[in-house]
Parts: C-alpha cells; sequence; structure tokens
C-alpha cells in the first residue's frame, strides 16, 4: 500500500541571530492511508514545526518529505497551494477563520475554493450539527462566539473538504 506521508532523514533549522535552532533533527516515519498518528512531547520539542511540514506549509532544510510519493521539495508553490487545497485538512489550534464570514460562509469556504462554485448551506449545516453547533448561530461571525463554539467551528470546516490527510493541532484544548 502507497504511503500517504513519507518523511526520511528530514531535518529543519531555523537560522537565527542568537544562533541556530535545530527543531527537527534527522526525523524519518512513514503513515499509510488510515492510519492515525499522535505526536506528543513537551513546549518546544518541534511538534508545530513537524504538522507545518507534513502540511507543506513549508519545507525542510534538509532530507526527503513525501506526500502519495510526490516528493514536496521539487514542488512549486502553485503545485503546493494545490495539494493543500486538495488532498490535506487543517484544524488548527488557532482557529484561523475569517472574522467578516458568517459561520456557514466560513465552514464552506474551503469547498469553495476547491470548486469554485457558491456556499452550500445545506452540507455546511450537516458538519455543523456533528459537532453539536446550534442552529441559531450559523448567522454569527467568529468573534459572536465563544472559544469553544469556535474551536468546534474550525473542527467543522476541515471534514467538509473530503481530504485524504487531516493534520490537528492540539483541538480539542477548549472544548468540554
Amino acid at each position: 500500500m502507497e504511503p500517504v506521508i513519507e518523511f526520511e532523514d528530514v531535518v529543519k533549522i531555523y537560522p537565527l541571530k542568537s544562533g541556530d535552532v535545530t527543531a527537527l533533527n534527522h526525523i524519518s516515519f512513514t503513515v499509510h492511508r488510515g492510519e492515525f498518528i499522535s505526536i506528543m512531547g513537551p513546549s518546544g520539542s518541534g511538534k508545530s514545526t513537524l504538522l507545518t511540514l507534513m502540511g507543506c506549509l513549508d519545507k525542510p532544510t534538509a532530507g526527503t518529505i513525501r506526500i502519495s510519493s510526490r516528493e514536496i521539495g521539487d514542488m512549486t508553490d502553485a503545485e503546493l497551494t494545490s495539494l493543500r487545497r486538495d488532498r490535506i485538512g487543517f484544524i488548527f489550534q488557532y482557529f484561523n477563520l475569517f472574522p467578516l464570514l458568517n459561520i456557514i460562509e466560513n465552514v464552506s469556504f474551503p469547498q469553495m475554493i476547491k470548486t469554485g462554485a457558491g456556499v452550500d448551506p445545506e452540507k455546511a449545516k450537516k458538519v455543523l450539527r456533528a459537532v453539536k453547533l446550534d442552529e441559531r448561530l450559523y448567522t454569527h461571525t467568529p468573534l459572536e462566539l465563544s472559544g469553544g463554539q469556535q474551536q468546534r467551528f474550525a473542527i467543522a470546516r476541515s471534514p467538509i473538504k473530503d481530504r485524504d490527510i487531516l493534520l490537528c493541532d492540539e483541538t480539542t484544548g477548549q472544548l468540554d
């Protein structure tokens, strides 16, 4: 079975005036379709850096990363954007919601980008019900919601995209 994610001897170094910081030091692993993995470690151990690289938001300093057998180091910015849009879902720790859009529009936005079609309110409502957000909140903007409601909302936004890879960064920290 073809791996979904492959890291081979990956290194990530952040150059700083005060001295380089090695966030990842020769990391290798493989994730196959259907696998769930958890990344654990203390603050500053490279967890977010690893997620950033898995999500093709950055490239490694050294080593090879493949997403579905495609090496990301050889990809253009446009190809990486398409890969993220079409294959990778993100649920961020800090929500990354559009403050001027209501909940339905925010949840539908990733699908709108992918297809170029308008908002599908019924599909959005279906995923919002799955995360137990009250229908009376659907016309609210993110700033009109509590932190826990915003987190549920951010979680609902990702599954609507039907992705091969779902990357989650401390997604349940504000939930009951």
